[in-house]
């Protein structure tokens, strides 16, 4: 008997019924959320040599999404087919600010691979100028899906797990706009920034 096998798309499509679900695609909202390419040009320089295969060229990743009211934020989600392809052993240490010592080739095929790692990728460039909420997301359905999010605050060296303001304990789920706002904004890194 053949292996099933994973289809990314099945993960997008997930957090795109979220997304739906939690009204980001209403054209009454100020939401802009925007598949893979990005016409807001501060993004576009953003992620301008941000490809994951570190060859140049532009990166991509699977959803942008903006927000004409608080344009200091981003949530950029990442999506891979299976739940075992979430996140590297390294992502405490890049967690932590301790530098990897890994080579193109190997730095690459880890953020090409890995969920978290591939959205923490893209935070850290974006965050140049942006909060960046990074939201990874893998398995094909709601049952098997794994999801992390995480802060990386704007000119913030390196990024930290998106935590609950009322308990402290890590996001796990995708959120409407403004909830995932409300979380960051508690945090004192991007409390500074804001005043």
């Amino acid at each position: 008997m053949s292996k099933k096998s994973k289809n990314e798309r099945n993960t997008e499509n997930l957090v795109r019924e979220a997304l739906r679900g939690f009204d980001y695609y209403d054209p009454a909202n100020s939401i802009s959320v925007e598949e893979q390419k990005s016409v807001v040009e501060s993004i576009k320089r953003l992620l301008k040599n941000g490809s994951k295969s570190k060859g140049g060229g532009s990166g991509y990743p699977e959803f942008l999404v903006s927000n004409a009211k608080t344009p200091d934020f981003l949530i950029v989600f990442e999506c891979k087919a299976s739940a075992g392809d979430h996140e590297s052993p390294l992502v405490s240490r890049v967690l932590s600010g301790v530098p990897l010592e890994e080579d193109e080739e190997a730095a690459a095929k880890r953020l090409q691979r890995f969920a978290v790692d591939g959205a923490l990728h893209y935070a850290s460039l974006l965050s140049k100028e942006y909060n960046v909420i990074a939201v990874a997301v893998s398995g094909e359905t709601k049952q098997s899906a794994k999801i992390s999010a995480y802060l990386h605050a704007k000119g913030a060296g390196k990024p930290k797990a998106l935590l609950s303001k009322t308990n402290d304990q890590p996001i796990t789920q995708i959120l409407p706009w403004h909830d995932f706002v409300d979380h960051a904004v508690f945090d004192p890194a991007v409390r500074q920034t804001r005043l």
